[in-house]
């Protein structure tokens, strides 16, 4: 495996979203929580205050960010996460919308950083609204947003939407765990978003493939 320093060469042109606007992130104080207490101490939570960027930043640190970065046997580029991802494409992106901010972000799993970006159309702003219908009281949630790229699935398996869809669950899956040993409220909900993620960007192929909610816990 290469080491962090090649990241950029290798994957800068998939997570680069042109965004006027970027923030570092910070990693987390880790915690004395074992890996059993938090398995055995997972559950969905629906109540929710207002999370801030660098919190909401801690969850995708320890799930979602790129450790290394190689080459697989058939030559395809492969990175490794905490989370599993088909091939190790990691087709899935994360963009997250903070209520407070009114504003969309998207992580960039490169950098550790929330970059700044333009969504506001009447299908994204419907979105936004069916998402928080799905919960009672859940306005000051953050809202993520699973979308895939399936050009980059497609690039080595021939049902790219399947794998999507199996990639998104797993993130469902370990986010809910980062997210009960960072005492937050996480919770996975019934939208996809399939359609209005084509408006995220006009030369890739994106889809939307799940949703969540996460806050500070009450």
């Amino acid at each position: 495996m290469r080491e962090d320093k090649a990241l950029d060469d290798f994957f800068g042109r998939f997570y680069k979203f042109n965004s006027p606007v970027s923030y570092p992130l910070s990693s987390p104080v880790r915690n004395h929580a074992g890996f059993i207490e938090v398995l055995e101490s997972r559950e969905t939570h629906r109540r929710f205050d207002c999370i801030d960027l660098q919190r909401i930043g801690h969850l995708f640190y320890l799930s979602n960010r790129t450790l290394t970065v190689g080459l697989s046997e058939l030559g395809h580029e492969v990175q490794h996460r905490p989370v599993i991802s088909a091939g190790g494409l990691h087709s899935v992106e994360i963009v997250f919308w903070l209520p407070q901010h009114k504003s969309w972000f998207h992580y960039n799993p490169i950098e550790n950083s929330a970059e700044l970006i333009s969504l506001n159309s009447e299908s994204i702003n419907q979105f936004i609204q069916e998402s928080y219908q799905m919960v009672i009281d859940a306005n000051s949630a953050a809202l993520i947003w699973f979308v895939c790229d399936l050009s980059r699935l497609a690039v080595k398996y021939k049902s790219p939407l399947e794998l999507a869809y199996r990639d998104s669950g797993a993130i469902l899956a370990t986010q809910s765990l980062v997210a009960e040993y960072l005492d937050l409220s996480y919770c996975p909900l019934g939208s996809l978003g399939g359609s209005q993620a084509c408006e995220i960007s006009n030369d890739r192929d994106f889809i939307g493939v799940g949703a969540a909610l996460v806050g500070e816990r009450k």
